[in-house]
């Protein structure tokens, strides 16, 4: 019998974990953007400081991005539902197919 309510906490679960991992694509896909157009302006002073803001957001998406999943897989048997991975998360963006 399905447990309704831990389905509904998966389904919210796995929808934050998939929105973490798009926003983790995002800022690391912006960031080396910049770093790459960067590499050849020599003239342009690197602001280390967005840099490293912009890698504490990572940090904070990942960190979110990987609790959810943990959280999910944590109800996935209580409601009949599959395991959802990290790899499965990223599915989307391998060979650099940015899905959204």
């Amino acid at each position: 019998m399905t447990n309704y309510a831990k389905l509904g906490e998966y389904t919210a679960l796995k929808k934050q974990a998939e929105d973490a991992a798009t926003k983790r694509y995002s800022l690391l896909h912006n960031l080396s953007g910049e770093l790459y157009r960067l590499r050849e302006q020599y003239e342009t002073p690197i602001d280390f400081s967005y840099v490293n803001r912009e890698l504490e957001r990572v940090a904070e998406v990942d960190k979110e991005m990987r609790a959810a999943v943990k959280q999910a897989n944590e109800a996935a048997p209580l409601c009949g539902q599959p395991e959802i991975s990290l790899h499965w998360l990223m599915r989307n963006y391998e060979d650099s197919g940015w899905r959204r």
